[in-house]
């Protein structure tokens, strides 16, 4: 008797163990998605899902889930079968409203079907346009008036002479 206890003693520590922490960083994971959309109202809210396909069933989706759909992407490190997701939503008008409180702008991304035909063709000739929701910082962005040069350094112009573009590089 005692013997079987002593060959049974290590498994059951190791899955109870094992039991602890995944229930502890369910808890723990839970309960930081819960605070951050609780507490912070930035009008950004998370959650987490996952979604993939387990012994030919499909399981959550990439829009939803559950924790435990997050969960199984964690014993599939390359994404073969599940994949888990951070979803982050955004309530665009407390954005806007938090930005617009906060000094920060708050540029809302426009889906292609819903963008003028300027936005469309925007930026084609040397750059791509920027994704849907981003703007281009401009190239001759000057250092604000308070900025005021460290002691020993000095501002130095950019040249004007650019190098070549990839196209112009490769007939080289």
């Amino acid at each position: 008797g005692f013997l079987m206890f002593g060959l049974f003693l290590p498994y059951v520590i190791y899955f109870g163990l094992m039991f602890y922490k995944k229930s502890k960083r369910k808890s723990r994971l839970h309960r930081f998605v819960r605070k951050w959309n609780e507490t912070i109202h930035n009008g950004v809210f998370l959650s987490l899902g996952g979604g993939g396909t387990v012994r030919g069933v499909a399981v959550g989706s990439e829009t939803g889930g559950t924790y435990e759909n997050f969960y199984m992407a964690t014993w599939d490190p390359k994404s073969l079968l599940v994949r888990g997701y951070l979803h982050i939503f955004v309530n665009y008008q407390e954005r806007a409203n938090w930005c617009q409180q906060n000094g920060v702008p708050f540029i809302p991304p426009v889906p292609p079907h819903q963008q003028t035909m300027e936005q469309q063709l925007a930026h084609q000739g040397h750059f791509p346009a920027p994704p849907a929701g981003f703007a281009l910082v401009p190239q001759h962005h000057q250092p604000p008036p308070e900025f005021q040069v460290p002691a020993g350094y000095a501002l130095v112009p950019l040249s004007q002479d650019s190098p070549p573009s990839y196209n112009q590089a490769s007939k080289m």
